[in-house]
This record gives C-alpha cells, structure tokens and sequence, in this order.
C-alpha cells in the first residue's frame, strides 16, 4: 500500500484466488491491520460452493526518493504534528 494511501485512504488492486479485486483502503490506516474480504477465500469442501473469507495484511511502502516539493510538504507535515502534540493540555489526575 503506498504511505499517503496509507495515511489519506484509497483503493488499491488486491489478488483473490478468483481474480483482481479492488479494495478499499480506509484513512489512517495501520501496518499490520487487517481487512476482511468476505467469500473471497478458499472454496468449502463439501459441495456447497461457499468459499471462506480472504484477509489482507496492510503494509505501507515508503517512498525510496522524495521530489524537493514532497520532502518540504513532508517537513510541513513534520511541523504541524509537532504543534498539536504540544498544544494537548496535560491531563490532571
């Protein structure tokens, strides 16, 4: 998965055992989470023709290089988390 797709959502081109699927990737999402792909499994083994549920391990990709212009919206980004982590008031017990 790409990091901003990653980060912002998008759809991304899974393999099934039946084919491509497009699939949803939803904002914010984590390394390692998991997304459940109803009945796009392994087929049952009795005659019924269900087919068990597939699951796809999220993991974002970083980018090798960055373009001038991505590292300094990157920096920007940088910078803004920065700001509202010290802007939470502190909490008082």
């Amino acid at each position: 998965v790409p990091f901003e797709d990653a980060i912002l959502g998008g759809d991304i081109d899974v393999r099934t055992l039946k084919g491509k699927l497009r699939l949803k990737v939803p904002p914010e999402s984590q390394t390692g989470q998991k997304i459940r792909l109803a009945g796009q499994g392994m087929p049952s083994l009795d005659d019924s023709g269900a087919r068990g549920d597939l699951y796809v391990t999220l993991r974002p990709v970083l980018p090798k290089s960055l373009a001038n212009e991505e590292r300094e919206l990157l920096a920007k980004f940088k910078a803004l988390r920065s700001d509202s982590k010290s802007a939470k008031p502190e909490k008082s017990e």
